[in-house]
């Protein structure tokens, strides 16, 4: 699993501008609170423009102050965000509906966090110039292979799934 954005950002706070630093203090001591704060309030309670509040988030490779909230919800729930340890036989419907979304959303948000390091232009090119493509999936996995077999194979590229 990937490092929270919390541990990321207490780790790189040190590096920072001391204008960034006082957003990434604040936001450290206050993370639930600025889920629900709005970058002005972010920029007047660190006493800084909100460029700098913007600049910050971009420093921490974030596209925006949206983003650094979605950073911040999961890792303020991923410990609660496992589904098996989470979803009980007593939670109502829309409850434990609400779990599981959460678990996805926290395992999104974990795979957008480590993709700067996937090479997605080779890959890019050595899927274009294959002359067929073979999708592997064991167990639940199989169907989606299956799955990405259709949709490559919809698109006019020869394409094949193997599953268990």
């Amino acid at each position: 699993m990937s490092q929270s954005f919390l541990n990321r950002l207490r780790l790189k706070s040190e590096t920072l501008s001391p204008s960034e630093g006082r957003v990434a203090a604040w936001v450290l001591e206050n993370p639930a609170e600025a889920l629900n704060t709005s970058l002005k309030s972010v920029a007047e309670i660190c006493e800084v423009s909100e460029p700098t509040v913007i600049r910050f988030c971009r420093s921490m490779r974030l596209a925006g102050y949206r983003e650094l909230k979605t950073e911040l919800m999961a890792s303020l729930h991923r410990a609660e965000s496992y589904l098996h340890s989470n979803v009980g036989p007593k939670d109502e419907a829309s409850l434990a509906a609400a779990k599981v979304l959460e678990s996805s959303i926290s395992g999104l948000v974990a795979t957008r966090t480590s993709l700067h390091d996937f090479p997605f232009d080779e890959a890019s090119d050595l899927l274009t110039s294959a002359s067929q493509i073979v999708f592997f999936g064991f167990g639940a996995s199989g169907f989606v292979a299956q799955d990405a077999c259709h949709k490559f194979f919809r698109l006019g590229i020869p394409c094949a799934a193997a599953t268990d």
